[in-house]
């Protein structure tokens, strides 16, 4: 994916590349499936977003489990 952000240039030199991210929240998945689920930018406070990509993301969730 991609994130297209502005933030200070001070901001940017001590922010951690790793602290950026695209994320998505699946914790009320709870059965099998397929699911298309939104996508949310994570950044440090202070930055500003733009625009990103993906908006969502179709994930595919294959029974099993401990029995």
């Amino acid at each position: 994916g991609s994130i297209r952000a502005q933030a200070s240039q001070s901001l940017i030199n001590q922010t951690d590349p790793e602290s950026i991210s695209l994320a998505i929240d699946a914790s009320d998945i709870s059965e099998p499936g397929r699911y298309l689920l939104p996508v949310r930018p994570v950044v440090p406070r202070g930055f500003v977003i733009f625009r990103f990509d993906p908006l969502e993301i179709e994930v595919d969730i294959i029974g099993g489990g401990l029995e």
